[in-house]
């Protein structure tokens, strides 16, 4: 009787031993990803309107889907890049979409007419025309692409999936998914010159140029610092958020895991800002275009053959330029 109920004991401290082995890993890498990710922003439960899209998954990104060039002859004034897709306006006001399609999100209108402004957010698209009237198209859950009555616009930022006005009154509107109050303006807020809509968060100048922000704040990139002082242009990305001050210094902050909160310590001043999921480029005031953070795509790469950039934009997990030779490069 004892020998056996020795045995199982054995038995069962084996198995303890080898148990632990195998969930002690698990466990590490589970801990692992938790601190490379930041918590996901929920959207928000809302019933699809009758000419949504369905929402799919995305593939991983490769240089073949969004690195394919347009040839062009026009200057190109405006580039926006997406989570999985890309617009650029030429200088005719032509707008040509590519990339990632499963929303139709690059499918421009047939009727659009020639536009001044696009932004391309999580797999929707919105411009302004020449006559200042916006349009959306693409994904709609939770609404993103239904607009409200807004009249005529001056500025758009598409975030994830919401989005972002301000009308030619210098009024903020914003709509879509508002499941953490990224939609939701501040009653307090007055009259804005900028918006830029994040992933789960929103920033908008205003016409004393100072910066708010409000929405997902998890891991503060909400938080505007208290010495920023005035900025002229800011840019909401992932998880992060990076504004030029009106003496053209670049601060960042939020999550930082990647380092694409970290402004490198030789940047000098800059002209431009452009943040992404988990990257962030800017434009010096030398015109020489820098990148930092993940770069697991290659995104923060900058072509060593580029030269001197005009505007950029950080996507998902690639990037896009519009040289001062009016060179369109997009590279991760």
């Amino acid at each position: 009787m004892v020998p056996c109920i020795i045995r199982r004991l054995a038995i069962f401290i084996l198995l303890s031993t080898l148990l632990s082995t195998v969930v002690s890993p698990v466990q590490s890498m589970a801990a692992a990803a938790t601190k490379n990710t930041p918590p996901a922003v929920p959207i928000a439960d809302v019933a699809q309107t009758t000419n949504a899209l369905p929402i799919t998954s995305h593939p991983a990104l490769t240089r073949a889907t969004q690195s394919n060039a347009i040839t062009t002859t026009t200057t190109l004034p405006h580039i926006s890049a997406g989570w999985s897709h890309t617009c650029v306006i030429n200088g005719a006001g032509r707008l040509t979409c590519w990339g990632y399609n499963s929303n139709g999100e690059t499918d421009v209108p047939s009727d659009l007419g020639a536009v001044s402004q696009v932004s391309a957010g999580e797999d929707h698209t919105c411009a302004i025309t020449r006559t200042n009237a916006l349009r959306c198209w693409g994904n709609n859950y939770p609404g993103q692409v239904t607009m409200p009555d807004l009249g005529t616009v001056s500025h758009v930022s598409a975030g994830r999936f919401h989005m972002c006005a301000v009308t030619s009154a210098n009024v903020l509107r914003c709509w879509g998914n508002n499941s953490v109050g990224q939609a939701t303006v501040p009653n307090d807020l007055g009259a804005v010159s900028q918006v830029s809509a994040g992933d789960g968060h929103t920033c908008a100048v205003t016409s004393a140029n100072a910066l708010r922000c409000w929405g997902w704040n998890v891991v503060g990139q909400a938080t505007v610092p208290n010495d920023l002082g005035t900025v002229s242009q800011i840019s909401a990305g992932g998880s992060h958020t990076c504004a030029v001050t009106n003496t053209n210094a670049l601060r960042c902050w939020g999550w930082n895991a990647a380092g694409q909160a970290t402004v490198p310590s030789d940047l000098g001043t800059v002209s431009q800002v452009s943040v992404g999921e988990r990257h962030t480029c800017a434009v010096t005031s030398a015109h020489t275009l820098r990148c930092w953070g993940l770069n697991d795509y290659g995104q923060t790469t900058v072509p060593s053959d580029l030269g001197a950039v005009n505007q950029v934009s950080a996507g998902g997990s690639h990037t896009c330029a519009i040289t001062s030779t009016h060179a369109l490069r997009c590279w991760g």
